[in-house]
């Protein structure tokens, strides 16, 4: 077996990329090595992370522009549990509230119906019993995604509400926006797959957004 020592890999050309190893074969980390990852840098996974425990970050994205809705992909449904979102300073343009539907087949269609216990064709993640006003900041939002239908019956996937606050502009506080509620699918025995913001009324703008893989 070879063995190659070396203090440091860089790419041939600046801002290249360096590939290590071919299709099919593992690479190994031995028992006592630490892989350390430096302040300001970035991990990027777009295939499949496990056996690591706990959160895995999926994806992340930070929105600068105004628009109607935002779209999300919930990848590696075999891999996962559950999945955890997390989302902070967005602001919702016009007096209305922010909504959220499910899909289960890739953002195609979304689920329009059977959301329960509020039976609408939604999930209000800014609740009614909160006074809608406008440029609302809706900032540390979290929420469970239970999206793997193993049994292929309803009421089997859904979301649960754990946090979020938001601040009025007609006033300097922050709201508590007492989110800690479920919502449970009976109208689908599919897996979610994807799902969807928005807001009832006009547009919203900003936020950061992180979306995390539960494993075992």
């Amino acid at each position: 077996m070879s063995h190659v020592k070396t203090d440091k890999l860089s790419a041939r050309t600046a801002s290249g990329t360096i590939t290590l190893g071919e299709s099919g074969e593992t690479l190994t980390v031995p028992s006592g090595v630490t892989l350390a990852v430096a302040s300001g840098a970035t991990i990027s996974n777009a295939g499949t992370a496990s056996g690591f425990g706990g959160l895995i970050l999926l994806s992340s994205l930070t929105n600068s522009s105004s628009v109607s809705e935002l779209e999300f992909s919930l990848p590696d449904l075999n891999d996962y549990r559950a999945y955890y979102f997390y989302f902070t300073n967005l602001t919702g343009e016009s007096a209305g509230y922010l909504r959220m539907q499910l899909s289960t087949d890739g953002g195609s269609t979304y689920i329009t119906s059977g959301y329960s216990p509020q039976s609408t064709n939604y999930i209000d993640v800014h609740r009614n019993d909160i006074s809608s006003v406008a440029n609302c900041v809706f900032q540390n939002f979290g929420m469970y995604i239970f999206a793997r239908n193993d049994n292929s019956v309803a009421y089997s996937t859904g979301v649960s509400f754990q946090s979020g606050s938001f601040k009025r502009s007609a006033s300097p506080q922050i709201i508590q926006a007492q989110l800690y509620f479920n919502t449970i699918v009976n109208s689908t025995t599919s897996s979610i797959n994807a799902f969807k913001l928005f807001m009832s009324t006009g547009n919203m703008s900003g936020g950061t957004f992180k979306l995390y893989g539960i494993t075992n």
